[in-house]
């Protein structure tokens, strides 16, 4: 007899959340997602480079036409720090295509896709429990629910990855992200006509700042606004002063992130300054018209995936730092990858097998994302040897698979 797999819950409504929902719903499962935020998701801020892989997976599962929320650009343009020139200097540059996002507007984009009837706001997962073949999902408000399997795509912070592989822990590598967004059409037209229709990398010593444009998010932003997104990662040390820039205005420590509009004034002003003393004009401009906030940059090793009826995808799974460009595109792979397995293993009757080929699979892919994006976060942050078009300092390209 085979196996009963037809309701699934997935705890987290972000974007690997989501796009499981969606391939997963593809391949004939009853699928419920639970948010913990109180509402529907808003950008956070930050930029995602659409993957080729990524692009065909959300035309071909999710019928999404990523032209349709993404930027386009032809050119990674490389400028001197403020130490070596007092102007936009171009020292390098390449013809590279590009596709970028942004986290709200491909995030709308699932969600329209998915539906709201089955997504629901508001539902902390503290606990599961296996009982025969049903897991039991606990919510912090008192619902319980049950399912055939449980997918957890809750984000670098995951509760699942806590509950199911503890020794899983963040790593903090050393650096964090200062981020900011301003309407392109906020800036000057020298500084627009630097960054039309190119990635902007800029690498004073052992830091580095990346500059892009995205699209604004629908509903919030203007239609058809460009945005620029801009991250500068800085090192910050661990023991004496990483807890007291990740404390907010309001006294809250924050393990990952402080968003807009939290950050201490000081913080604020001690990174104004070094930007001005550090970056070229282009970049001091961007940064000056946006309001900063910051992300600390981890690891969490890839190990596993499975256990039992639950499994973690995405970030839950395993993080990787943001420089090889494809964590997104790694993560969806994942989702698409575990609704084949679970349909192969809905007719075939072998759970266990289908989910234990799937992990060895997508383990070693993070393995690899982790690995490369270690190397390239030492290049620059730590040895100062990063030195623009190395091959192997690049970003991974995941083709398209058929």
């Amino acid at each position: 007899m085979p196996p009963v797999l037809n309701d699934i819950i997935i705890i987290g409504g972000s974007h690997a959340g989501l796009f499981a929902a969606i391939a997963l719903q593809n391949a004939g499962f009853r699928v419920r997602v639970f948010e913990r935020a109180p509402e529907t998701l808003r950008g956070t801020g930050a930029g995602i480079r659409v993957q080729p892989l990524l692009a065909d997976l959300l035309q071909r599962e999710a019928q999404i036409d990523p032209a349709r929320f993404a930027t386009h650009t032809h050119f990674d343009r490389h400028l001197a720090p403020r130490r070596d020139s007092m102007q936009n200097r171009i020292v390098y540059e390449k013809a590279e295509d590009g596709d970028f996002a942004s986290w709200g507007s491909l995030y709308r984009a699932l969600l329209k896709r998915f539906g709201d009837d089955n997504y629901f706001c508001g539902e902390s997962c503290v606990g599961t429990r296996e009982v025969a073949d049903k897991v039991e999902v606990n919510f912090a408000g008192g619902l319980c629910e049950t399912a055939d399997l449980v997918v957890f795509a809750d984000g670098i912070a995951s509760t699942g990855r806590h509950q199911l592989n503890p020794s899983a822990r963040l790593q903090y590598a050393g650096y964090v992200a200062w981020r900011g967004m301003v309407a392109e059409a906020e800036l000057s037209a020298e500084t627009r006509a630097l960054l039309k229709d190119a990635r902007i990398f800029i690498v004073p010593e052992l830091s580095h700042a990346i500059l892009y444009p995205v699209p604004g998010e629908p509903g919030i932003d203007g239609a058809g606004e460009v945005r620029i997104n801009a991250i500068w990662y800085r090192n910050v040390d661990a023991r004496s002063d990483l807890d007291a820039l990740m404390t907010d205005r309001e006294g809250t420590h924050r393990a990952t992130s402080i968003r807009a509009g939290l950050m201490k004034k000081r913080y604020i002003d001690q990174f104004r300054r070094a930007v001005e003393a550090e970056l070229p004009p282009a970049a001091v401009e961007v940064f000056a018209r946006s309001e900063p906030f910051v992300t600390t940059i981890n690891d969490v090793e890839p190990s596993r995936m499975v256990f039992g009826r639950q499994v973690l995808v995405g970030d839950a799974a395993a993080a990787t730092r943001p420089h090889v460009s494809a964590s997104t595109a790694r993560a969806m792979r994942a989702a698409w990858g575990l609704a084949a397995a679970l349909s192969a293993a809905k007719s075939a009757g072998d759970i266990a097998a289908n989910l234990a080929a799937w992990e060895r699979e997508h383990v070693a892919i993070a393995q690899e994302f982790t690995d490369r994006g270690r190397m390239i976060g030492s290049r620059l942050q730590v040895e100062g040897t990063f030195v623009p078009g190395a091959p192997e300092l690049t970003q991974i390209t995941m083709p398209v698979e058929r």
